[in-house]
């Protein structure tokens, strides 16, 4: 599947569906012993299979809205190439919906984004 280049508001939008998606994974029992950002680090440094298994956990256990569903599945696209969008996304199965969030998710689990500056990281 081809996922889109995360762009402007939409993909500030996924990006913040994917980091609650982290966070609530994060509140269960197996996973709480971690600091958000250790986690954040473990799941950075995961093979592939490790990730999408996680992925998986997240979106089958974290609730997320309609919206928050939808702007992970905007970046991905159909069998034709055809980006996913409100009207054909109602077309997916709830396995095909939960595919495309965990390669939309993978992808995003690429972007390292710093929580801390470079002179906060020296002190």
């Amino acid at each position: 599947m081809k996922i889109r280049e995360f762009k402007g508001y939409e993909g500030f939008r996924a990006m913040q569906t994917f980091c609650k998606l982290v966070l609530g994974l994060k509140m269960i029992p197996q996973y709480s012993s971690f600091e958000y950002l250790d986690f954040l680090s473990v799941i950075h440094e995961m093979t592939e299979n490790d990730t999408r298994l996680v992925l998986r956990e997240a979106i089958l256990l974290v609730d997320l809205t309609e919206d928050e569903c939808l702007s992970l599945c905007v970046f991905g696209s159909d069998i034709n190439g055809v980006p996913y969008g409100k009207v054909n996304i109602k077309n997916l199965t709830i396995a095909d919906s939960v595919n495309v969030m965990i390669e939309v998710c993978l992808k995003l689990s690429e972007i390292k984004i710093d929580a801390l500056t470079d002179d906060q990281k020296k002190n």
